[in-house]
């Protein structure tokens, strides 16, 4: 797939797919302001501009990946100057390292449509097809909202489009980006501990098994690594048993907010129950396995934003496997649409 990827065709589509996005980026850019929905952005600007683990608390220490490669954008110079609404309300904070995230995360959103556009590509084989799922991606609510921000949600996101393209070849370079996810996000690990085990309820391959267990084991170091190595004591509620219990018992969420906001959130996810109401309608058969990979990945992160004291981030977790519930729907709207979809 990497290796391909500056063959004339793919950089049309990567071209097309800069073309019609450039204008989020420029605004992200232009209006974007972290306090609202991206004050994590605070943490990560350490690490962004100085490389200082001594000054940034657990777990934002443990997104190395996105948080290294701006880092190295940052030392490169990488850098337009204009008036944006940030630097305005904060002239004291550095306008470069702010741009450098969001140019960065915006550089992984048109890579991350490029892999969804591949993954489609593999069941349609019709290019127009896989175009349009990629530009769905830049239509979901949480693109603009969680993606381009200056956080680490685009970076992990690209990295699951990545994980799941070889995920669904069997290959083992899946692994890869399973070890990469320790030092990015690792909840990527609990979605593939979710799916593996309902993949392997319907295929009964060693495969899945091999998944589970590495995304079991990984998330165990992960967690000695944030318990030891990078240990602050700040958000350890988010690790505490006794505060699980007290989440369940005592959840102090406003529950009209918080469905609010998981619902807000994924508009793509009801485009994707739309197509299969509509299929359930006209008769058409549905891919249980799919409907059900998305129905637990969804009923984890609603758990988890509980359980953690994490508010209305249930749908910000959801979209992370967002690259797999694009592959999902078109897999579920592809036949009907067969009259119209022929190879190019």
């Amino acid at each position: 797939m990497f290796v391909k990827v500056f063959t004339s065709k793919n950089s049309i589509i990567c071209l097309g797919y800069i073309l019609l996005s450039y204008p989020l980026f420029y605004y992200a850019y232009k209006f974007g302001f972290p306090d609202f929905g991206a004050t994590d952005y605070y943490s990560y600007a350490i690490l962004y501009k100085d490389w200082d683990f001594g000054r940034i608390e657990s777990p934002y220490n443990l997104k190395l990946v996105s948080c290294f490669c701006i880092y190295l954008m940052n030392k490169a110079g990488f850098y337009y100057d204009t008036e944006i609404v940030y630097t305005t309300i904060y002239p004291q904070f550095d306008q470069q390292v702010f741009f450098n995230a969001i140019f960065f995360n915006y550089i992984c959103v048109v890579l991350t449509c490029i892999v969804i556009y591949k993954l489609v590509l593999q069941i349609s084989k019709n290019e127009v097809y896989a175009f349009a799922f990629g530009l769905f991606y830049l239509l979901g609510f949480g693109t603009f909202f969680f993606a381009l921000k200056p956080s680490a949600d685009s970076c992990a996101i690209l990295l699951f489009g990545i994980s799941f393209y070889y995920y669904l070849k069997k290959s083992y370079l899946v692994y890869l980006c399973l070890v990469l996810a320790v030092i990015q996000r690792e909840y990527l690990l609990i979605i593939y501990i979710v799916i593996a085990v309902i993949d392997y309820f319907y295929d009964r391959k060693k495969y899945f098994i091999g998944i589970f267990v590495s995304s079991c084991l990984l998330f165990v170091i992960y967690l000695i690594i944030r318990k030891t190595w990078l240990y602050t004591p700040r958000y350890e509620y988010a690790m505490s048993l006794e505060s699980y219990f007290n989440a369940i018992t005592d959840p102090q969420l406003d529950w009209s907010s918080f469905l609010k906001q998981t619902i807000l959130v994924n508009n793509l996810l009801f485009v994707y129950l739309s197509v299969l109401l509509f299929k359930k309608i006209k008769q058409l058969e549905i891919n249980r396995n799919y409907f059900y990979n998305v129905l637990f990945v969804l009923l984890q992160g609603l758990i988890m934003s509980v359980l953690t004291h994490f508010g209305n981030n249930a749908g910000r977790y959801f979209y992370f496997a967002v690259p797999m519930l694009l592959f999902y729907m078109a897999a579920e709207a592809k036949p009907l649409l067969s009259n119209y979809l022929k190879s190019d």
